[in-house]
C-alpha cells in the first residue's frame, strides 16, 4: 500500500493538487489525494489485497485525506531571486547610498 501510495505520488504535478491546508510557512503546502488519485492507488494494490481489504484501505484514505492528516501530500516550495544585470541598477554619479 505504502508502495502504492509513493508510486502515486511521483507521478502527480505539485501544480494541480488541491491545497486543503498551508503549513508553518508560505513554503509548505498540504493536499487532498483527488478521487482520481485514490482510484489508481487501490488499482495498484488490487493483486495484494482482496476486496474487503481494498474497502478498508479506500475508507482509510478517504477518512485521513483532509488538513494535514497522514493520507495528505505535502508539497514543498522553493523560491529564488534571480539577479539582474548590474547596469540596472547603477546610480547617477549625483545620488548616494546612505546606509
Amino acid at each position: 500500500f505504502i508502495e502504492a501510495v509513493q508510486k502515486e505520488a511521483e507521478e502527480l504535478n505539485p501544480e494541480e493538487l488541491e491545497i486543503s491546508a498551508e503549513g508553518d510557512t508560505p513554503l509548505i503546502s498540504y493536499c487532498k489525494l483527488n478521487d482520481d488519485c485514490v482510484y489508481r492507488i487501490l488499482r495498484r494494490c488490487q493483486d495484494e489485497f482482496d476486496l474487503q481489504q481494498i474497502k478498508q484501505l479506500k475508507d482509510f484514505i478517504l477518512q485521513h485525506n483532509e488538513y494535514d492528516d497522514v493520507m495528505t501530500l505535502i508539497v514543498e516550495k522553493t523560491f529564488s531571486i534571480k539577479g539582474c544585470e548590474e547596469e540596472q541598477y547603477k546610480r547617477p554619479s549625483s545620488q548616494r547610498a546612505i546606509l
